[in-house]
């Protein structure tokens, strides 16, 4: 019967290779989650290279055909919406450019310039100056009682205070600015005076900053209205693409197989784009069902025999674990690491065949057609909600599906069209070996 040191050393093993395990899972998590971002992104850039195809041009008479073709109204109100803004941007443009502002900016700006320059030295100092006193605590106290203003309060008890907190404010200034001051009504006299002479400079500096400002803002806009036509064209593509895609994403299948008909460029993008998302969607999923799955129940592994190492720990301490059965330590010591690697490797196996998978034109975006089967040759998938609804319902593959037929007539539309093609291409060569009067015998 093991004794608790050979207990505790395999089960500190066993711990020990489930932890490996569980990087070795947290691993592929993070792989299948790249890979899905990777299709995310694919599916993405197929979506801008299918807009690009359905609108190679966003003149009236393209969106009027597409709208046609598509079924889909919504294309020529977001051209008009357009047209609309850009008149009105052309009309603000030549509107501005009247403007003396605008037509003769600098002309109109010197001026102002040179007489904010001129007063911008005495402002400053005259602002410093004032700054000085407003900031003075015995200045604020004066003020409040109204020392500085038209009507001062004469009462004696004002007088008093005022004769006392003037004669500290005084000499404060006196020290500050260098001067000499009579009496304190003189100091009084000056602050009012500054006051009077810096409330005026100050207002024409606002003044001339707002007229400059303005000047700024007016030739900003029109530099913005020069951009526009370009910019509103590149929002216009933006908006057809983003009314296109989603029409085209919530389209009954049966009104894109009626639009693709005749289109095999169209066909294989929207095969291609359905392909993606399965990829995408499929990644996504195994992450959840197999991976996330397989996470919790590796680390439930790890946090149970932990507790139960923790606790044989403490009783071996006290003397009250000395040994286990037999059993329960072959148990401890059986890894399963041939069991742990075949997981591993149908994880690994499973997301390379998702990864590698690029024969979208085997595929269809009909409902009748169940990718996962031709991108992992039917690997097993009950854990898949779409795969196990497909198989309840359909077997092994939905021939009674509307899908079908119309895939069907779609295949046949294809092949009618290789083959007159296969026709045309024969009978081009028969006239050009028989020197035909349509073409020159020699052809160099």
């Amino acid at each position: 019967m093991p004794n608790a040191n050979a207990y505790f050393e395999i089960a500190d093993a066993r711990l020990t290779f489930l932890r490996q395990q569980a990087l070795e899972i947290l691993n592929a998590s993070k792989l299948y989650s790249e890979s899905a971002d990777r299709f995310g992104a694919l599916l993405h850039r197929t979506w801008r290279e299918l807009i690009g195809y359905l609108l190679p041009e966003v003149d009236t008479a393209t969106l009027t055909a597409l709208q046609k073709r598509l079924g889909y109204p919504g294309l020529l109100p977001i051209r008009v919406d357009f047209q609309t803004k850009l008149r009105a941007a052309v009309e603000r443009k030549l509107e501005l450019e009247r403007l003396d502002e605008v037509a003769h900016r600098a002309i109109v700006e010197a001026p102002l310039q040179d007489q904010l320059s001129e007063i911008d030295e005495p402002h400053q100092a005259m602002k410093n100056s004032v700054e000085w006193w407003q900031d003075n605590l015995r200045h604020a106290d004066l003020t409040s009682r109204g020392y500085f203003g038209p009507r001062p309060d004469t009462g004696i008890v004002a007088r008093l205070q005022n004769w006392r907190t003037a004669s500290f404010l005084m000499r404060d200034a006196e020290r500050h600015f260098n001067v000499r001051f009579e009496r304190a009504a003189a100091m009084r006299d000056h602050y009012i005076s500054l006051l009077g002479d810096f409330e005026p400079l100050a207002e024409l500096k606002t003044e001339l900053e707002r007229q400059l400002e303005h000047i700024t803002a007016l030739n900003d806009e029109h530099a913005a209205l020069t951009r526009a036509p370009v910019e509103m064209g590149q929002d216009l593509y933006r908006r057809l693409g983003e009314a296109l895609r989603d029409h085209v994403e919530s389209a009954p299948t049966e009104a894109l197989y009626d639009a693709a008909t005749g289109d095999e460029h169209f066909i294989m993008f929207l095969k291609k784009l359905k392909g993606l998302e399965k990829q995408e969607s499929y990644l996504r999923e195994l992450r959840v069902t197999r991976i996330k799955s397989l996470q919790a129940s590796v680390a439930q592994q790890i946090s149970k025999l932990e507790r139960k190492v923790r606790k044989r720990r403490n009783k071996h301490w006290r003397g009250k674990f000395n040994h286990v059965s037999q059993s329960e330590y072959d148990g401890l010591a059986n890894f399963k690491a041939d069991k742990w690697a075949k997981r591993h490797t149908r994880l690994t196996k499973l997301r390379t065949r998702i990864d590698d998978f690029d024969r979208y034109d085997d595929g269809s975006f009909g409902d009748h057609f169940l990718w996962w089967d031709v991108m992992t040759k039917r690997a097993p998938a009950d854990d898949l909600y779409e795969v196990k609804t497909y198989r309840e319902r359909y077997g092994d593959f939905a021939e009674d599906h509307p899908h079908a037929l119309l895939e069907s007539a779609l295949g046949e539309w294809a092949a009618e069209d290789e083959s007159l093609m296969a026709e045309a291409a024969d009978s081009m060569a028969d006239d050009m070996m028989s020197g035909s009067d349509h073409w020159p015998a020699d052809a160099s």
